[in-house]
C-alpha cells in the first residue's frame, strides 16, 4: 500500500515562524520543546498543506505573523513513488491560493483527499465530548478526505439550510411565511440530505467497528465501548420532519430538524461517555476514535495517511508512553509527527527501542537543532 510522506516543507511568516524549511527523512518526527515555542504551529502547518486550511484555527486571520501581510507554505509531498509541490500563498488583500505541481485549485474540495491526514490533539476530548457540531465535524472531514463531491454537498446544504432559515426568521419578524419558497428551498434540500445521511450512516458503522478493535487494545480488554449514529432520518425522511416541525419553526424562526441536527453517541460500559470521565478513558477513548478514524482513510483510499500527534503524551507514565508509540510505529501507521513538551522522553525510549527517528528542538519561532537518532 501507498503512503504519503513530507519531505520538506518551508514556512513563512506563519504564526509565530519568520522564514523555516526543513527535511523529513525519517518515518517518524519528533517535534520537542516548551509549551509556547511553535511545536504545535510547526505541526499545524502540516495539515495546512496537506488539507487547505488549519486544524487548530477557525479561521485564516489568526496565522499571519505579527503584523505581516501575508504567509506562505511550500512542501513537496510524496505519494508512493510519486513527488508532488504543494504551495499555499494567502494574503490579507486576495483570496488564498492553493496549487500542487502549480496548478491552483480553485476550491477547497479540489484540494482535499490528495494528502490525508488525522490530528490527535488535546482539545480533541473536550470537542468531540461538548459540542455536536464538533462530533458531525469528524465524520463530514472524514468522508470529505474520501470523496470531495460530499464536502459540495454539504456545502450546498448548509447554502440552502441558511436560506431557509432566513425566510423562517423574515416570517417571524413580518407575520408572513411564503410557502412556496419554502417548499422550494426544502424541495432542493432533500435529496442532498438523503444522499449525505446514507454516506454518514455507512462511514460511522465502518469507524465504529474499528474503534471498537482499537479501544480493546488500549484497555486490555478490560472495558467496551462503541460510538452509533443519531439522525431523525432513521425514522422520517427530511420532508416529513419539515411538515411536522413547521409550527414549531415559525415561532423559532429556524430550522430545528434535519441532518444538521445529527449526532455521534459514544457509549463505554453500557453508559454514555462523560466529560469527567477518567483522563485514562478520556485518552484512551479519543486514541482509539482517532487511529479508527486514520483505518476509515487507509481503507477506502488505499493509501497510508499522516499521523499528527499533538501533545497527547502529557500526564502519561513510561509505560503508557511507550504503548502509545508501540501502536503508531506499526506498519499499518504511515508517516507520523509527535509534539512533546519534554526533551529527552521520546528520544530516550527510542533510543532504547533502536527506532530511528527525526529529532526536532522548537525555540521561540526557530529549529534550534534538528538530528537523527
Amino acid at each position: 500500500m501507498e503512503e504519503i510522506a513530507i519531505k520538506d516543507t518551508r514556512l513563512y511568516q506563519y504564526r509565530n515562524f519568520d522564514n523555516v524549511k526543513l527535511g523529513f527523512d525519517a518515518k517518524l518526527n519528533v517535534v520537542v520543546g516548551r509549551n509556547g515555542m511553535g511545536k504545535t504551529n510547526l505541526l499545524d502547518s502540516i495539515h495546512y498543506v496537506c488539507i487547505g486550511k488549519s486544524y487548530f484555527s477557525s479561521g485564516d486571520r489568526y496565522i499571519f505573523k505579527d503584523s505581516s501581510p501575508d504567509f506562505s507554505l511550500i512542501s513537496k509531498i510524496s505519494v508512493g513513488q510519486a513527488d508532488s509541490l504543494v504551495k499555499v500563498i494567502c494574503k490579507k488583500t486576495t483570496k488564498k491560493s492553493l496549487s500542487i505541481n502549480d496548478k491552483v485549485h480553485d476550491r477547497l474540495s479540489d484540494h482535499l483527499g490528495n494528502f490525508p491526514i488525522v490530528v490527535v490533539a488535546p482539545n480533541d476530548t473536550l470537542l468531540l465530548l461538548n459540542t455536536s457540531d464538533e462530533r458531525r465535524k469528524l465524520i463530514d472531514r472524514s468522508i470529505s478526505q474520501c470523496s470531495p463531491s460530499y464536502l459540495k454537498q454539504i456545502i450546498e446544504y448548509n447554502h440552502l439550510l441558511k436560506q431557509r432559515n432566513s425566510l423562517l426568521k423574515s416570517s417571524k419578524e413580518k407575520g408572513f411565511l411564503n410557502t412556496i419558497v419554502l417548499d422550494s428551498i426544502s424541495e432542493r434540500m432533500y435529496p442532498l440530505a438523503m444522499d449525505i445521511f446514507e454516506r454518514r450512516k455507512s462511514f460511522t458503522a465502518e469507524l465504529s467497528k474499528n474503534f471498537e478493535a482499537h479501544y480493546q487494545k488500549f484497555s486490555s480488554a478490560n472495558e467496551s465501548c462503541s460510538c452509533s449514529y443519531l439522525s431523525q432520518l432513521e425514522e422520517y425522511s427530511l420532508m416529513e420532519l419539515f411538515r411536522r416541525d413547521l409550527e414549531k419553526d415559525k415561532v423559532l424562526g429556524r430550522t430545528s430538524s434535519g441532518i444538521h441536527k445529527d449526532d455521534l453517541n459514544f457509549i463505554i460500559n453500557d453508559e454514555k461517555l462523560k466529560p469527567f470521565a477518567s483522563q485514562g478513558q478520556l485518552k484512551s477513548f479519543i486514541m482509539s476514535l482517532k487511529l479508527a478514524q486514520y483505518e476509515c482513510l487507509k481503507t477506502n483510499l488505499g493509501i497510508q495517511p499522516i499521523l499528527i500527534l499533538d501533545d497527547v503524551f502529557d500526564k502519561l507514565d513510561k509505560y503508557r508512553v511507550e504503548d502509545l508509540l508501540e501502536i503508531v510505529l506499526g506498519d499499518h501507521i504511515g508517516q507520523v509527527f509527535i509534539s512533546d513538551t519534554s526533551e529527552e522522553r521520546i528520544p530516550g525510549i527510542l533510543k532504547n527501542k533502536q527506532q530511528k527517528a527525526r529529532i526536532i528542538v522548537v525555540h521561540e519561532g526557530l529549529i534550534q537543532n534538528s538530528y537523527d537518532i
